[in-house]
């Protein structure tokens, strides 16, 4: 008892006594808080959907008055007249801001980096911060795929000296530096712990580039590709928000593709489309029942989590890694992955030669998450990584592994989620480093022999700004950012194809295009078509290298609902009785889906925001924006008509119904889009 009283009264005793009890209290406080909300709606409101979708039988109900009077005389033309849009069109000015202050609160410096396959000690920092070498202990562990949903480190090893070359198995590591005076710590006390404590001063997951050897050169017409992709980047945003970047592209000759239509609403299919050229479908969540069973976009699997890489074809990474290019995949929110959906959808093996998933899994989960910071928006999506902003650690790994497979044939993919995704503005802290980088990368040749992409995957979604709510920002969304700068030894043997890039530039395209364009791509490398590479596959479009004519949506084979083709479209009065009758049925539709589903409020119309028709030679689209009573939920409602009878019915929340349809169990995801919970406090 004695030796315990003399415990106690020591500081950093007690000190360590209070930082638990107060960590504690913060885990319980927030974990809690999720508990009991979900208890309050489990418990007190019972229930289930009649059907996965509505019946839609009220709506088909009101079609022959639709027929008669709002699809009459409207002018057919071929082809598409694409929108001319004002990246400053004032209507959307007031949702436009200079680039954000972003400060990330993490202090700690930089004590450790990666620089390609080797890890360093920054002897910079560590003099700035009043460190000598011998006054930390620096360790690593390798971060390992485990499985589609998960990863495990290797067992940890003690950097010795000032740099060691990584492991060319991996490509990251959780790094960490502690007082070497303290190291006995390490035997009982939590990392966050020794964090907090300042006995930890340095944590964080860094990214590095092995050096994987495919083959030792390329071949004469074996030309690279790197996709860079800003999440919800529009062709417009792209103007408002990366101008440094922008000018830099258009001086070094690089293809601005103004006709790129998306072909699905969310990242998903757009990007099925890019890298398979399959029709994806719509990301739904995957599973639409309790029962576990899947959606038409994704069949039933019996290994209970879809994996598509067993049931759909090969990607292009599969077909440009088995031709012998090195090849790589990093996501910067691996929580809302493009092909992961924690135990719904995922991959049996990694999809890249150098897949950064499992780094990037570890560094939204380790330490309760601790190394992010500076939420974006209501949810997922945060700013920082310690104490640098998130973008930066993922390009320097472009970088970096341009410059490393410079020389030898490579296939790569980036997708930069954290800032777009929930905020308007934000894209505008990439346009320095971006700017940067690209432009270190053509100065050093490293281009020289690579298709460079930058593109967005679809426009701004988030409904809590109400530039989603506007015409221009309806119509950005449908018309995502594609910039295309060619190699320097491409445009000087491949003339004529050059020239039908530029011509195509100002078409109506779409990705299963730019999917046919890669394929041509990969086939000129390896000295054969792409007609004999991908027998059998699925695909759609036409390649970017070939003479495309004129064409509708239809013929792009572009969904109707996401067309940005002006012609054919007519505004009408969304005051007309027949308009808000159309209105009213469809909500009515959507009542009798859920209605058994007690903690869900019935919808009632509060206002019929906009209306148009599209005529097509076969289907015609009538799409409604739609604004609600409860909790002010707004919905667009795409409603296709075929032979005067209805086709389907599209409906999609503009709102942020994180928000409004919180009360949605897990396991009943597919009815969140027309679920807003009732107005009852906890």
């Amino acid at each position: 008892m004695k030796l315990i009283k003399n415990i106690l009264r020591r500081k950093w005793i007690k000190k360590l006594f209070c930082l638990c009890l107060v960590a504690s209290a913060v885990f319980i406080y927030f974990k809690w808080e999720r508990i009991s909300a979900e208890l309050f709606y489990n418990l007190r409101f019972e229930g289930t959907a009649s059907t996965s979708t509505p019946r839609w039988n009220n709506t088909a109900a009101t079609l022959p008055k639709i027929n008669k009077t709002l699809l009459v005389g409207l002018e057919l033309k071929p082809g598409c007249r694409l929108p001319q849009l004002d990246a400053w069109d004032p209507h959307i000015l007031p949702y436009v801001t200079e680039i954000p202050e972003v400060v990330c609160p993490s202090r700690q410096s930089s004590l450790l980096f990666t620089e390609r396959s080797k890890i360093l000690v920054n002897t910079t920092a560590l003099g700035e911060a009043g460190y000598n070498r011998d006054s930390l202990v620096c360790k690593y562990r390798y971060i390992r795929w485990k499985d589609t949903d998960a990863y495990e480190f290797l067992p940890e090893e003690t950097l010795e000296g000032n740099e060691k070359d990584l492991d060319p198995s991996y490509n990251s590591v959780w790094a960490r530096c502690t007082l070497s005076r303290f190291t006995w710590l390490d035997w009982f006390l939590p990392e966050l712990l020794l964090h907090l404590l300042g006995i930890e001063v340095f944590q964080n997951v860094l990214l590095y580039v092995p050096k994987i050897n495919k083959l030792e050169a390329r071949g004469k017409d074996q030309f690279s590709v790197f996709i860079f992709t800003i999440d919800a980047m529009s062709l417009q945003n792209f103007h408002r928000s990366l101008p440094k970047t922008a000018k830099l592209l258009q001086a070094e000759g690089s293809i601005l593709f103004d006709g790129l239509n998306k072909v699905g609403y969310n990242s998903y299919p757009n990007i099925m489309a890019l890298l398979s050229g399959e029709s994806g479908g719509e990301w739904d969540g995957g599973r639409i029942d309790g029962d576990g069973k899947f959606s038409n976009t994704f069949p039933n699997s019996s290994e209970g989590i879809y994996y598509i890489d067993k049931e759909r074809q090969p990607n292009m990474f599969n077909r440009f890694e088995e031709n012998g290019y090195t090849t790589v995949m990093m996501e910067d929110m691996s929580m809302w992955s493009i092909f992961h959906r924690t135990g719904t959808i995922g991959m049996r093996k990694p999809l890249a030669s150098i897949y950064y998933r499992p780094g990037m899994l570890a560094i939204e989960e380790e330490e309760w998450g601790y190394l992010r910071s500076r939420l974006v928006g209501k949810f997922g999506a945060y700013a920082c990584l310690q104490n640098d902003l998130i973008h930066k650690p993922m390009l320097g790994v472009v970088k970096n592994f341009l410059s490393t497979y410079s020389s030898s044939p490579a296939f790569g993919y980036i997708h930069l989620s954290s800032y777009l995704h929930n905020d308007l503005n934000m894209a505008k802290l990439y346009d320095d480093d971006l700017h940067d980088m690209i432009r270190d990368v053509i100065d050093s040749g490293e281009l020289d022999d690579t298709f460079f992409i930058l593109m967005g995957d679809h426009g701004f979604q988030r409904g809590e700004f109400k530039f989603t709510l506007t015409e221009q920002g309806r119509m950005e969304d449908k018309l995502p950012l594609f910039h295309l700068l060619p190699p320097q030894n491409f445009k000087s043997r491949f003339p004529d194809l050059v020239s039908n890039l530029v011509s195509n530039s100002h078409t109506l395209i779409s990705f299963f295009d730019v999917n046919q364009f890669l394929r041509d791509v990969l086939a000129m490398g390896v000295n054969s078509t792409s007609q004999e590479m991908f027998r059998n596959y699925e695909g759609h479009g036409l390649s970017l290298f070939s003479e495309i004519p004129p064409r509708t949506c239809s013929e792009a084979s572009i969904p109707e609902d996401y067309c940005a083709c002006l012609d054919g479209v007519s505004k009408i009065d969304p005051d007309l009785p027949e308009v808000n009758e159309l209105a009213v049925a469809i909500l009515n539709d959507i009542n009798e889906m859920v209605e058994d589903l007690t903690f869900c409020g019935k919808l009632k119309l509060k206002h019929v925001n906009d209306a148009t028709v599209r005529r097509g030679r076969e289907v015609s689209l009538v799409t409604l924006q739609v604004e609600v009573v409860n909790r002010g939920a707004v919905f667009e409602i795409g409603v296709k008509i075929k032979d005067e009878k209805l086709e389907s019915c599209k409906v999609i929340r503009l709102d942020w119904y994180s928000s409004t349809s919180e009360c949605v169990p897990t396991n009943m995801g597919h009815i969140r889009p027309y679920c807003l919970c009732q107005d009852t406090e906890l």
